[in-house]
């Protein structure tokens, strides 16, 4: 008894507080893409969110129009690749900050993924595997995503290695012709202690 009234009690919960929670998308092989009303507005409308993780991103890409999902959806891999979701495909990677340096950005440079674009192929093929209830294939879409990127992917990682170098970070000033360059104040410099997690890198 204790036990149906605690279930119904978390059942209750988001009606009694307007939070209805509605499920768009499932794949039985993962967690379904459940929303809030409040959380769907949310994703659907604000122009840039980073994601936390993976599945945090396939509910932001969840939130679009469902004709957009369900075109995206029909699309075969290569199609996938070449156009994405949107076009032009750039949108996603900046809506989601692939070409900084977020913790979300960071679980891909482990993966041995660096160019912004390689990301979002990963992303998308990853989401598209979702919808159609298909189970995501990482190392596959990893392959598929560096494919042809090799230059540009080791381009970025060098980029991210110059700008970033046991917690330091690079920044050249700008050359001055017969004047002499002018001492930083500490207020310019950005904090190490916000870049511990490259330390060692």
């Amino acid at each position: 008894m204790r036990k149906v009234f605690i279930t119904l009690l978390f059942t209750m919960l988001p009606v009694v507080y307007g939070l209805s929670l509605d499920t768009l998308y499932t794949n039985p092989n993962y967690p379904p893409i459940v929303y809030s009303k409040t959380e769907y507005k949310f994703y659907k409308y604000t122009a840039k969110y980073i994601p936390e993780n993976l599945f945090h991103a396939f509910k932001i890409l969840g939130s679009n129009d469902s004709h957009i999902i369900e075109r995206f959806k029909r699309r075969p891999v290569e199609a996938v690749i070449n156009k994405g979701i949107y076009y032009p495909s750039s949108r996603l990677r900046k809506e989601f900050c692939l070409e900084g340096y977020s913790d979300f950005v960071i679980g891909f440079h482990k993966m041995g993924i660096y160019y912004p674009k390689a990301m979002e192929t990963f992303i998308l093929l990853s989401f598209h595997q979702y919808l159609n209830q298909d189970k995501i294939e990482w190392s596959h879409n990893k392959s598929l995503s560096l494919e042809g990127q090799n230059k540009s992917n080791r381009f970025w990682k060098k980029r991210k290695r110059k700008l970033f170098k046991r917690g330091d970070v690079r920044i050249k000033d700008p050359k001055r012709k017969n004047k002499k360059k002018k001492s930083e104040s500490p207020s310019q410099n950005p904090d190490p202690r916000n870049f511990e997690e490259y330390e060692g890198k």
